[in-house]
């Protein structure tokens, strides 16, 4: 019996002993892993605090005011390469100075944030290189200061979607204009007679002065482009502030005389043969449809709903485009299936009256060139005369002058002078 407890004894402290080792080995290694892990968070505190201090290293050359995102460039600073706007962080305006007279590719580079390029006292530049921005940016309108002649490809970067771009009549050359996909950019084109085979890509509509209209209509399709074509809205015609540095407006050049093959513009002539000039105020696009489709001297069904179909795409008023292109199909003669019109689709908003007169200096071109194919059968129908009625309220024209005008011009007619 003294011997067993002696052995029960002897494992007891055994044991004792070795759950002391047991734990004292466990308090040791938690020791170990807490000043692990306070080493860790140490370190990476360190790193956080170094990336933070990367961030916001202040620019080698101050360039001017950087406030709330806006940088005013100072006065005196005449060039811009890759480098000036370096550690300069979340832009979103800058205002670029009078003594600006040179700019490098790359000057605005992964500025995501970016909305508004502030060109307004800029007079000296004369070139907006490739790729002056690079990166995607937030810009929703970029004005290209009048006095530059060129500017190069891809200049705004992978811009916003719609953004849209003026461009001066001083522009002699322009390049492609941005990196997007979208091909939805809105310009303003006062240039005279510039390329457009690499705008016309990125574009959805381009606008141009009137009397430029006629060229431009010509080159745009010759491009084969899905772009339309514009007149400038009224209240853009004298966008840039100094008319003075605008190039002169040339007078309207006379369309070619081919009803089909060329587009002519909007008519600017002889009211005596206003009546017979063909639509050539919509989209090349839309005249080529019109083209093929009035080729073989008919025009069928399905034919005239893929041509109205177009039309409504583009935004035109259907009422109006119905009258003009009825008045085409009688001057060429074209033979039309019996069919019956598909209903009526909503018109779109009217658009601003354009301040530009029409040939007899009573209403607009577009109003009396509506009320002088109206009337080409010497006659006007209710369904024609309801169209120049809207069109005439939609420009805020009196009605009653409107009616004189009309009953004028058929008296005219019947008498042949028109």
């Amino acid at each position: 019996m003294g011997l067993f407890k002696k052995i029960f004894s002897d494992v007891a402290d055994e044991l004792k002993k070795s759950l002391e080792e047991t734990k004292k080995e466990m308090r040791n290694n938690l020791e170990e892993m807490k000043q692990n892990a306070m080493a860790g968070f140490t370190d990476s505190t360190s790193n956080s605090r170094d990336d933070d201090e990367e961030d916001d290293e202040e620019p080698k050359i101050l360039l001017g005011d950087f406030s709330d995102g806006v940088l005013t460039i100072r006065e005196g600073i005449t060039e811009l390469d890759g480098e000036s706007l370096e550690h300069y962080k979340r832009i979103r305006k800058i205002v670029f100075p009078a003594s600006l007279e040179n700019l490098d590719s790359y000057v605005v580079d992964e500025q995501h944030q970016l909305e508004e390029l502030d060109f307004s006292k800029v007079t000296k530049l004369k070139t907006i290189p490739d790729d002056f921005i690079s990166g995607e940016n937030k810009i929703s309108k970029f004005v290209i200061p009048n006095g530059v002649t060129e500017v190069g490809s891809g200049f705004l970067g992978d811009a916003k979607s719609g953004a849209e771009i003026f461009v001066p009549a001083s522009v002699s050359k322009l390049g492609f204009i941005s990196e997007n996909s979208n091909n939805d950019m809105i310009v303003y084109l006062f240039a005279a007679d510039i390329d457009i085979s690499d705008v016309e890509s990125c574009a959805k509509t381009l606008y141009v002065l009137p009397n430029y209209y006629a060229q431009y209509a010509k080159k745009l399709k010759d491009c084969y482009s899905e772009a339309s074509l514009r007149e400038m809205p009224a209240d853009k015609q004298n966008f840039y502030a100094n008319p003075a540095d605008e190039e002169p407006t040339p007078a309207a050049q006379p369309a070619p005389s081919s009803v089909l093959s060329d587009v002519p513009p909007i008519p600017v002539s002889n009211p005596k043969t206003e009546g017979k000039k063909q639509l050539g105020v919509f989209s090349a696009r839309l005249e080529s449809i019109i083209e093929a489709a009035l080729q073989d001297g008919v025009l069928t069904q399905k034919e005239r709903e893929v041509i109205l179909r177009r039309a409504e795409k583009e935004g035109e008023d259907l009422d109006e485009f119905e009258l003009l292109f009825d008045a085409r199909l009688a001057q060429l003669g074209i033979k039309v299936e019996e069919i019956e019109k598909p209903s009526a689709v909503q018109a779109p908003e009217m658009p601003q009256n354009d301040s530009s007169r029409g040939p007899d200096g009573m209403f607009s071109e577009r109003l009396e060139f509506l009320i002088h194919n109206a009337i080409e059968a010497g006659s006007i129908t209710e369904k024609a005369r309801e169209i120049i009625i809207k069109r005439a309220q939609a420009e805020g024209e009196d009605l009653d002058e409107v009616d004189i005008y009309i009953q004028s011009l058929l008296q005219k007619k019947e008498m042949g002078e028109l």
